[in-house]
Parts: structure tokens; C-alpha cells; sequence
């Protein structure tokens, strides 16, 4: 027959001293492990931020060519492509009043009526508001002289206009 019997003093097994090392590496252990996991959760996502950025900045954005002023325009000047320029601009910046480069031909060799600062948008309400360039609009009509002299000139702009003529008197 086996006896036993408990003996504390005889129990096989780490002291005191030994378990706080034992605690200390399995903390260690745990602490290490944890950080190389958040290491890679961590690179995935930032890998995966720099591709979708790529991707972004690779993808094409859908733009509107407007027409905007060269230099400053002030009134009266005539409108061309001297003084006007279509620049490509994103679609979600462009107002809806802004002139499109498709419309460059209804306001080409027209006189501004207003004051436009070099970059800004031609707005479309400046097409309903401009005159025809002056040579267009130019109107030759020789009077009969009072003195002897050359004949006289009239020029009529914009929205001038002729309420009458009456016939020179006979010689």
C-alpha cells in the first residue's frame, strides 16, 4: 500500500519568486504579441488608405470648360479671344449662370457692358446684356453739307438709332 500524505513544505512546483518571473514573461509575451497585431491591423489600413488615394487621384474628374476673362475687361471693351479664355474646371465648382466654351461663339465680338476681373467666370446673363461690336452696328449715312466741304459721317452704336430721313433738297 502507498501512503500519502501532503506535505506542504514538500510540494513540487516554482516559489514565490519564481511565479512573479513566470507572470512577468507571460505579460511580456502577451504585451509583444499584441503590439505586432496592431502593427499589421494597422499597416493593412494604411496600405489600404493609400491605394483608395491613388485611386482617387488616378480617377478622372468630370470637368466643364467655361469661359473666363484673360485680363480685365472693362465696359465697352470688345469681347474676344484676345481678352476671354476657356479653362477647364471641375463640374462641381462651376455656377450654373457661368458661360460654357460651347457658348464662346454667341459672345465672341461683342462689347461688354460691364467690369469683369481677370479669372472671373463670364456669367450668362452678360449675354443677354451685350451689344454688338461696333462694327456690326455701324450705320453710313452721308448728309448733305451746309458749307462746301466733304460730306458728313454718322456712326450709330448699339442701340442708337435713326427716327427719320429726309430727302436732300433738290439743287
Amino acid at each position: 500500500m502507498i501512503e500519502t500524505s501532503f506535505n506542504p513544505k514538500q510540494t513540487p512546483g516554482p516559489t514565490s519568486k519564481g511565479r512573479r518571473t513566470i507572470l512577468i514573461l507571460i505579460a511580456l509575451i502577451c504585451g509583444v504579441g499584441a503590439a505586432l497585431i496592431a502593427h499589421i491591423i494597422l499597416d493593412q489600413k494604411i496600405t489600404a488608405l493609400e491605394q483608395a488615394a491613388q485611386h482617387a487621384s488616378t480617377k478622372s474628374i468630370d470637368n466643364t470648360d467655361v469661359i473666363v476673362a484673360r485680363s480685365t475687361i472693362t465696359p465697352g471693351t470688345l469681347l474676344n479671344k484676345d481678352n476671354l479664355t476657356i479653362r477647364s474646371t471641375p463640374k462641381q465648382w462651376v455656377p450654373s449662370y457661368a458661360l460654357t466654351a460651347d457658348e464662346f461663339p454667341h459672345i465672341n465680338k461683342k462689347t461688354s457692358p460691364h467690369t469683369l476681373q481677370v479669372g472671373d467666370m463670364v456669367p450668362r446673363w452678360l449675354l443677354e446684356h451685350t451689344q454688338q461690336s461696333a462694327s456690326q452696328h455701324i450705320v453710313e449715312t452721308t448728309f448733305l453739307p451746309t458749307k462746301k466741304s466733304e460730306p458728313k459721317v454718322m456712326m450709330l452704336y448699339g442701340d442708337d438709332a435713326i427716327n427719320a430721313i429726309h430727302p436732300a433738297p433738290p439743287p
